[in-house]
């Protein structure tokens, strides 16, 4: 499902598995989730579990972000 988010809660609220998270509103288009032949139907106040994009990225980027820290922190005056 493809979704918007609406608003994130300030505050992070401890979970036991996946520790710090946010309470989000997302607003969707569609009001069931088909999976193979089956519609099951959406309400609000359901919870998800949601990836959220937030930028885009190139995997040379990210396999390069670590050496990237470690160059700029070398170089900053102490």
């Amino acid at each position: 499902l493809v979704g918007k988010v609406k608003n994130i809660n300030l505050d992070a609220i401890e979970d036991q598995r996946l520790g710090l998270v946010f309470n989000v509103i997302i607003s969707i288009e569609e009001n069931c989730l088909s999976t193979g032949n089956k519609n099951i139907p959406l309400s609000s106040g359901m919870a998800v579990t949601a990836e959220i994009k937030t930028g885009m990225r190139s995997v040379i980027s990210y396999l390069l972000s670590p050496l990237e820290e470690s160059v700029t922190e070398s170089l900053r005056e102490r």
